[in-house]
Formats: structure tokens, C-alpha cells, sequence
């Protein structure tokens, strides 16, 4: 079976395991403060899937970080599943796709965008609450700086590119003048 679909198992599982959606967040931020903490620490991550290291002592070992950590359950149940499973290598597929789960039942979405200046904190909550309006979800904005569009905006959201540029007006306007010649 692809780690995908065994990933996606975990993420429904804890999904399930989590009514209040207040504590969708925690989790969230939760999966993503042990995937950093094991990325910042690779030691850590070779004793705990070491398997010349007594399993009680990698147990309690990763015990002991849950607890430092103060990760609250049921994460830090299903992080003990992940390990008990010999799973913790699909934690980084795990949290990016409960992530994504969690975005969905907050109903949700990340618009990612570009424009050629930074915008004002103004702009930025005026051009939020038009893209709430338009997908019907609550928006969160990436924004980028790419002076290569000269002007204007682009918005990737939900699959879709309204690309208000002025680099793509320019070429819209070049390829009609373009049409006219032949």
C-alpha cells in the first residue's frame, strides 16, 4: 500500500479522534512542533527508529519528549501509535495532509499571493474579505513580492489563478494586436 494511502488512514483516524473543532488547531501545531522537533534534532529521530535500541527505552524516550513538549491528547496518543506502528517516517505527509483535512471542516482555504510591491496591512484586509466573498471560506493569505508582473496581482486559490497582472494584461493586449496582423 502507497504511504499516501496509509498516511491518509492516520489523518481520518486522528480527524475522527477530535470532535471539537477548537482543538483542530492545537493539533495542527501540534504534528508540526514534532515534525520540527525531530527535524532539528536528528538524533533524536535515529534513537527513537534504532532498532539496536531496547524498544522500552526509545518508549520512554519518546515519553519524555511528549511530556516536555506538553503535547496534549489525543496527539500525543497518536504519535505513540506512529512510533508503536514504526510510522514516525510519514510524519511529514501526515501533517501536511491533516492540515489540509482540518482546513476543509473549518471550511477553510489559503490564497497564495503575488503581487509586484508589498501590500499595506489595508490591502491585505481588503483583498482578504473580497476572496472570502468570492469562494464563500474563510481566506488566509501567502503573500509573495515578484516584480516580474510589473503591476496588479495574482491570486491562486482553490485551483484557481485570477491573475489581475499587469505583465498579463500587457500580453493579452500583445497577442489581440498579434491576432489582427494575420
Amino acid at each position: 500500500m502507497s504511504e499516501y494511502l496509509v498516511a491518509e488512514r492516520y489523518v481520518r483516524a486522528l480527524s475522527g479522534s477530535i470532535d471539537d473543532d477548537a482543538k483542530l488547531e492545537g493539533a495542527v501545531e501540534g504534528l508540526a512542533a514534532f515534525a520540527v522537533l525531530l527535524m532539528d534534532h536528528p538524533d533524536l529521530r535515529t534513537v527513537l527508529e534504532d532498532p539496536a535500541v531496547p524498544p522500552e527505552k526509545r518508549r520512554a524516550i519518546l515519553a519524555d519528549v511528549l511530556a516536555a513538549g506538553k503535547f496534549p491528547e489525543p496527539l500525543a496518543g497518536f504519535i505513540r501509535a506512529l512510533f508503536d506502528r514504526k510510522r514516525l517516517g510519514l510524519l511529514t505527509v501526515i501533517r501536511e495532509r491533516f492540515a489540509a483535512v482540518v482546513d476543509e471542516r473549518l471550511n477553510r482555504v489559503t490564497a497564495h499571493v503575488t503581487t509586484a510591491t508589498d501590500l499595506t496591512a489595508e490591502q491585505e484586509e481588503t483583498l482578504r474579505l473580497g476572496l472570502t466573498t468570492y469562494s464563500g471560506k474563510t481566506v488566509r493569505l501567502e503573500t509573495e513580492v515578484d516584480t516580474d508582473i510589473i503591476g496588479g496581482v495574482v491570486v491562486r486559490l482553490d485551483g484557481s489563478v485570477i491573475d489581475g497582472s499587469l505583465r498579463a494584461r500587457l500580453d493579452r493586449v500583445k497577442h489581440a494586436l498579434l491576432a489582427e496582423e494575420m
